[in-house]
Parts: C-alpha cells; sequence; structure tokens
C-alpha cells in the first residue's frame, strides 16, 4: 500500500466514532422511542429535545462500543522478503549479513530493519523459514540484550502481520522465548511478553501449544514461571467461554502446581491466573472439579481476586512458629553484667570521650 493511501486509511480508522448510536428505528422501537423523548420549540424557535423520566424508575441508555475497523482486512498483501536483499543505508550491510555479523550495531540494525518493514499492514504469504530461523538464533543465543528485545519486536510484528503465514515460524520460535522469560532485563521480557501475546492471538490457539506451556509452568527458574501465568492471565481474559473451558483439564492442574511453588511471587501469581480463569469460564463452579489439591484458604482467596481484589498481597506470610509466637510483644532481656558496666560509667570519663571524639 502506498504511503498516502495508508495516511488515508488510518485517517479513516481514527474518525469511527467509539460510541455509535442508532438514528433509524423500527416501527416497534420507533414508538417506544417518540414516548421517551418530547420535542418542544424554545423562546427563539429552535427545537429543544426533552427525555421524559420513566415514573418507576430511571432510564439509562447505554451502548456498546463499535470495534475500530481492522487495518489488516482493507490492506493489499506487501512482500517484504525481497527487500531483505537490498544493501543497509550507508555502510551498513544487508539483513542476511548484518544478522550475522560480530558486530552487535550491525544486527541491531538489521534487526531494526525487519521491524519496520514488517509493521506494514499485512504481509503476503511467502517462506519465512530462514527469517525465523534467524531470530531463533539472537533470542536464544545472543549476549546482547538491545539485540534479544529487537528480534522479539520484530517476531510480534511479524506475527501481527502475516498471521496464519507465520504460524509453523511462531512454533518455532515459542520454545526460545519462554525460556528467555528468565532474563532479568524489563526491556526484554517486554517484548517477549508482547511477541507472545500477539502470536497466541494471530498464529495458533492455545490448545496447540499446551506442552510448551506445561513445560514453562514447570521450568526450574520461578521468574519463568512468573512470566508464563502473567501471559497466561492475559489469554485467557479474551478467550471465549467454550475453547477456555474445553482446555481446563490440561491447564489448570499445571497452574495449581504453581500454587504450592517456593517462590511467592509464583505463588501469587498461579492464584491469579486461576481467578482470572474461573472468571472467565463463568464462576468457580467450572474449574472447581480441578481445585481438590488447594486449601480452603487459597480458594477463598481465589475467589477474593475473582471480586476484584488486588493483586499484590496475594498470600499472608507464612505464620510465626510457636518459639517466634511466644516471643511477640516481649523484648529481650539484656546481657549479663552489660547494665552494671553502663551505671558504673563516671562523668568524668564521658567528658574525655567527648573530647577524643
Amino acid at each position: 500500500m502506498r504511503e498516502a493511501m495508508q495516511a488515508d486509511v488510518n485517517k479513516a480508522i481514527s474518525s469511527v466514532e467509539a460510541n455509535a448510536r442508532p438514528t433509524r428505528f423500527l416501527r416497534k422501537d420507533q414508538a417506544a422511542q417518540d414516548s421517551a423523548m418530547a420535542s418542544t420549540s424554545g423562546d427563539d424557535g429552535s427545537a429543544v429535545v426533552v427525555q421524559k423520566p420513566s415514573r418507576d424508575t430511571e432510564t439509562t441508555t447505554t451502548t456498546a462500543p463499535v470495534a475500530a475497523p481492522d487495518a489488516y482486512d482493507y490492506s493489499e498483501p506487501e512482500s517484504i522478503l525481497p527487500l531483505l536483499e537490498k544493501p543497509g543505508e550507508g555502510e551498513n550491510p544487508k539483513f542476511w549479513d548484518g544478522i550475522v555479523s560480530k558486530k552487535w550495531q550491525e544486527r541491531l540494525y538489521a534487526l531494526q530493519t525487519l521491524t519496520k518493514l514488517a509493521t506494514a499492514p499485512k504481509l503476503s504469504s511467502g517462506d519465512y523459514g530462514d527469517v525465523s530461523k534467524a531470530l531463533k538464533q539472537v533470542i536464544t543465543k545472543d549476549s546482547n540484550v538491545a539485540c534479544i528485545a529487537e528480534a522479539a519486536r520484530a517476531a510480534a510484528a511479524l506475527a501481527k502481520g502475516a498471521r496464519k503465514e507465520w504460524t509453523r515460524d511462531a512454533r518455532i520460535l515459542l520454545p526460545g522465548m519462554l525460556d528467555k522469560l528468565k532474563d532479568k532485563t524489563a526491556a526484554v521480557i517486554a517484548a517477549i511478553q508482547d511477541a507472545l501475546s500477539e502470536s497466541v492471538k494471530y498464529c495458533f490457539e492455545l490448545a496447540e501449544i499446551v506442552d510448551e506451556v506445561c513445560a514453562a509452568l514447570a521450568h526450574k527458574v520461578p521468574k519463568v514461571q512468573i512470566e508464563t501465568l502473567k501471559w497466561l492471565e492475559r489469554t485467557f481474559e479474551y478467550m471465549t467461554r467454550s475453547s477456555l473451558g474445553s482446555l481446563h483439564k490440561v491447564i489448570v492442574p499445571p497452574i495449581v502446581k504453581c500454587t504450592s511453588a517456593s517462590n511467592a511471587d509464583a505463588r501469587n501469581g498461579a492464584l491469579q491466573t486461576l481467578a482470572t480463569c474461573a472468571k472467565a469460564s463463568g464462576g468457580m463452579k467450572s474449574i472447581e472439579f480441578l481445585l481438590m489439591d488447594i486449601d480452603a484458604g487459597k480458594k477463598s482467596k481465589i475467589e477474593e481476586l475473582m471480586s476484584g481484589a488486588p493483586k499484590a498481597g496475594v498470600l499472608a506470610p507464612n505464620p510465626p512458629s510457636v518459639q517466634q509466637s511466644s516471643m511477640i510483644g516481649k523484648v529481650a532481656p539484656p546481657a549479663s553484667g552489660s547494665v552494671e558496666r553502663a551505671m558504673s560509667v563516671k562523668p568524668s570519663d564521658m567528658t574525655g570521650t567527648a573530647k577524643r571524639q
């Protein structure tokens, strides 16, 4: 799509009203509308519309927001694979040479070029196998966090632009991205989370990647478990009740195991994810038969989170031991002889100490 045409499409999308209201009605609806609205004339002859309040209850009109049109449906597919063969600007090499360069600046430039090309509204079909292999190499092996984050951004853009054409390649990148959730850099985590969300939204269903998800939930690094639970929670929020219900028996048990993890954030995240799953599935009863291994305290926390309780502090701290409980509210006695030594200090000694200081 030409730049001028893209500008027209973006302008049309931004002009769509978020809260559209009907202007014409059926006859049966028009009668109700006429009875609720009365038109009178003002002093200056202008029409003034007055709404008649209901005698019994106050009527409020609510309209569902209209979803903005997807640019993917109105765009011509663009082929970006031939553009990767062109040399870069200035002294930068072409994509295929830059992506394997020993200089991280050239690798980063190549990845930024790919991301820029992949942000087209719709990408044409093609063999993206070499592209996904290059991105996997960077995500799993590269030591530069800027390159890793940019590779994840490119993967997210390709998932949104190519969609089903990127399914096989998204599956290739999935295990490496889930394992990379252990990274300590916030930019890397944010980019990978976005790539995971775009992939499960446009490329494949959650049911197709259950094995990879279960492996991530059982990862030995707690941060992988925590970030995977965050991703699942966001995914559950926009899944339909029927599609989520079919996954209960395979996806809920590994989440339940995380409620007993050694890491507190992993336990809290598991409870929050279960609450989101139950809420999206129609209520606690939909998954209650899978919560047999959870004690009553954690079940009450899940119900509390379903009602909108804050996420922070989901689990209370472990109760103190019997010996610690006996010491609460008590002051430890001073060490033997400490009081006598303190009382035996003379004023002259204190003055000499002050002068030395």
